[in-house]
């Protein structure tokens, strides 16, 4: 009954969820950043997984393993790890998620403060706000990068 039960959640699944948390973790340590950046990306689908949210959710060793692979040195990881956010909701992801608005790769800030701005929740607000204040002088400046285009037909 057992062995059935296995093939029939294997088979049920998608491939990349079929994966217990634990061993979904353990793939974030691998040497391999496209490995790392895998695993981040699946990991994340798990939480949003109807089937599989409960347990990929309360892994213990979760949420200590996201802060990490957002520190990770390859931006690729970094950017993946951003889709685990969801799996610790605002308030135990948004003070990592908003280290990353400084972030050296622009595509890696902008995903994070996408997901900060999706919690809609007041905490995000802080950092968003500091970040464009921060950058205030240089979005309202004449420079050529800066203003808006228009294109005619």
């Amino acid at each position: 009954m057992k062995l059935s039960w296995l093939i029939a959640l294997t088979f049920t699944l998608p491939p990349s969820l079929a994966n217990d948390p634990v061993q979904v973790l353990n793939q974030l340590n691998h040497a391999s950043p496209a490995m790392r950046a895998k695993a981040a990306q699946t990991y994340g689908d798990g939480c949003r997984d109807r089937k599989l949210r409960r347990s990929f959710r309360r892994e213990r060793t979760a949420h200590g393993q996201f802060e990490k692979a957002l520190r990770d040195p390859v931006p690729t990881v970094r950017k993946s790890a951003i889709h685990m956010a969801l799996c610790f909701g605002p308030e135990k992801s948004m003070n990592a998620l908003g280290g990353l608005f400084h972030d050296s790769d622009s595509e890696t800030a902008l995903a994070a403060m996408t997901q900060v701005a999706h919690y809609e929740h007041p905490l995000g607000v802080t950092p968003l706000k500091t970040w464009m204040s921060n950058r205030l002088s240089a979005c309202q400046s004449n420079e050529e990068i800066f203003r808006e285009r228009t294109f005619k037909s």
